[in-house]
């Protein structure tokens, strides 16, 4: 086996072979004794089969106060959201993280594999039309709300089920983030703002979907505005366009 690294400013990157991988970190080949405190990152090359690493020293330790950011997130184990979790306890392996998923054929455990022996990390079954208090316990910080039925061409076919989770989950998980009083993130999308023949949509354009799922989610990114002008809420909505990466479903 052949590894590859270099140190630039106390941060090592470098290729290992796949199944390697937790067998040298385990034995702290790749980690300089020096290093008390350090996060791990991971990512596969799909063409190689390797794992790209790198691991970032940090200086937070016991008798060192800091606040440990507590995140609820759903739809953890899809594409976004996996890289998301990743991500987060790369940049700060102090974060707690509880990820709830119903595993739908979206979501898949091997992307959060990585993760799943942190103790930093929860994954909890569920859906986020649940009961959410009866899943989890503890004060959180902030809920990214992930979890969507995404797929256009579904909505069509089968509008009920983007109903269900879009807007009725989504306003779910919203007032559990209400309830804890904490900031509620929800991840929604560019095309709650129709096709547009020039120009682009700003924050306060007109909404105009054009299909079952992005009315499902401008409706619940009215649900969220709401909140916050009758409650005060603290809320974040995101309309990302097209995503592309690592864990993407096939059938994007």
């Amino acid at each position: 086996m052949t590894i590859s690294s270099h140190t630039i400013e106390e941060t090592i990157t470098g290729t290992i072979g796949r199944g390697q991988l937790l067998e040298l970190l385990k034995q702290n080949k790749l980690i300089p004794e020096s290093w008390d405190y350090c996060s791990i990152h991971v990512t596969q090359d799909s063409a190689t089969d390797d794992i790209n690493f790198k691991s970032k020293r940090t200086t937070a330790g016991p008798g060192k106060w800091f606040h440990k950011m507590r995140y609820l997130i759903t739809g953890g184990c899809r594409f976004i959201g996996s890289n998301f979790i990743h991500q987060v306890l790369y940049e700060d392996p102090h974060a707690e993280i509880v990820n709830i998923d119903n595993l739908t054929y979206a979501g898949n455990l091997e992307n959060v594999r990585f993760v799943e022996d942190n103790k930093q990390y929860k994954f909890v079954k569920c859906d986020i039309n649940d009961q959410i208090e009866d899943y989890v316990d503890g004060k959180f910080d902030v809920v990214i709300n992930f979890a969507a039925e995404s797929h256009v061409d579904n909505s069509i076919a089968d509008p009920n089920v983007f109903v269900r989770t879009n807007v009725l989950g989504a306003y779910n998980m919203l007032e559990f983030a209400r309830k804890q009083n904490c900031r509620f993130v929800q991840v929604s999308t560019d095309e709650v703002y129709g096709s547009l023949d020039n120009g682009h949509a700003s924050e306060g354009h007109t909404l105009n979907p054009s299909s079952p799922y992005s009315a499902s989610k401008a409706a619940a990114d009215l649900l969220v505005l709401g909140n916050y002008k009758t409650y005060n809420q603290d809320v974040i909505i995101t309309r990302c366009t097209n995503n592309y990466g690592v864990n993407q479903h096939p059938e994007k």
